[in-house]
């Protein structure tokens, strides 16, 4: 099961819509650059002005709905927790056996 609640696919669907719109305003204004470390990487324009932290993050955020792992991510269930964890075996329940699975008795 998914850490994700809600009312189904719908709203997941909207959600990623919003995002994704975000995400392309993002990418027209980006740089392709190379670092130190000589790879390539996409950076936000400087040019940019105010809306530059917004478009560093949505880069992010596309990188991070790029990536399969995003399927693995969990939300912890102990009570006041709300960590998110990556659950990559599928058999994991808690941010921290010691902490909340103890705490819940789990």
């Amino acid at each position: 099961a998914s850490g994700c609640g809600g009312s189904g696919g719908r709203g997941r669907d909207a959600a990623f819509a919003r995002v994704a719109e975000v995400i392309q305003e993002a990418m027209r204004h980006a740089v392709f650059v190379r670092g130190e470390d000589g790879l390539g990487r996409w950076n936000p324009h400087p040019d940019s002005g105010l809306r530059l932290p917004l478009h560093a993050v949505a880069q992010r955020a596309a990188g991070l709905l790029a990536d399969p792992r995003r399927l693995t991510v969990r939300a912890c269930p102990g009570k006041g927790c709300g960590w998110l964890f990556l659950d990559t075996a599928g058999r994991r329940r808690w941010c921290s056996l010691g902490v909340c699975g103890r705490r819940e008795g789990g």
